[in-house]
């Protein structure tokens, strides 16, 4: 009843509270309002729980810090890893001059991302791209997360996977290169939440394109994850993350210095 009162109160939505304590998927595309806008989630599937730690949290929520970067100061945005597009909604109200680049390699939640995008910022001003992001160029196979109503979750990497899981051919794109490509001459704001796969696509950036950067927020899953952050302090970072013990997954922020 708690968890209920709490989901309902910040989503303003019995609803959604329902939703976000359903414990399977009833295929059904629904909506909770977010800065007078809809936001639309698979009813019944983990989408209600990622809106809820993303965007109804307030300064409680995943992705905000009190010292992100002024919105005069952003003009690029990446979502590496957009899923439906709760953190590309978040940046779009905290950044609604920047220029936003969603990636989303998977076709079903590319589709909610494209219709979260729709509704958010100036006409063209979010962009979604349907690939991956890495260190090379390619294609590879993404095998699904674990648990019924887990229906974003994908991933390179499956820690106990029994190997009848669920697999999917994406196509892969150096990110740094494509970057470039995209014609951009600075980064200043990236979100990555790739499922294990967040240091080859931050290796993929060139030292150029890396040193623009002002803040980083992502979540880590348990590969290699202390490496990166050590990675990202000696080039100019300031790190903050808070791992507990027995969760491999665990939301890091990297700052400027």
């Amino acid at each position: 009843m708690k968890k209920f009162l709490k989901y309902a109160l910040r989503a303003r939505s019995v609803g959604f509270a329902k939703s976000a304590l359903r414990d399977a998927p009833t295929g059904v595309v629904v909506d909770v309002d977010y800065c007078d806008k809809p936001v639309h989630y698979r009813e019944g599937s983990s989408d209600a729980l990622v809106i809820y730690e993303i965007l109804l949290k307030g300064q409680r929520a995943e992705y905000w810090h009190k010292q992100l970067p002024k919105p005069e100061n952003v003009k690029v945005v990446l979502d590496i890893g957009a899923n439906i597009g709760a953190a590309t909604v978040f940046f779009s109200e905290a950044y609604p001059t920047a220029q936003i680049h969603a990636f989303e390699p998977i076709p079903d939640n590319l589709e909610l991302l494209k219709k979260n995008a729709a509704s958010r910022g100036r006409p063209g001003s979010i962009q979604c791209h349907h690939l991956a992001l890495s260190d090379h160029d390619g294609e590879l196979k993404m095998i699904h997360s674990p648990g019924a109503n887990n229906h974003g979750g994908w991933s390179f990497y499956q820690r106990g996977a029994s190997g009848n899981e669920e697999k999917i051919s994406v196509p892969v794109r150096k990110s740094g290169d494509f970057v470039r490509e995209l014609g951009l001459d600075r980064i200043d704001v990236i979100k990555i939440d790739t499922e294990g796969a967040e240091k080859e696509i931050l290796h993929g950036l060139t030292p150029e394109q890396l040193a623009t950067v002002q803040y980083i927020v992502g979540e880590l899953h348990g590969e290699r994850d202390f490496e990166l952050l050590d990675w990202l302090e000696q080039r100019g970072f300031d790190i903050e993350c808070k791992k507990s013990f027995g969760k491999p997954c665990f939301i890091f922020k990297a700052l400027r210095a």
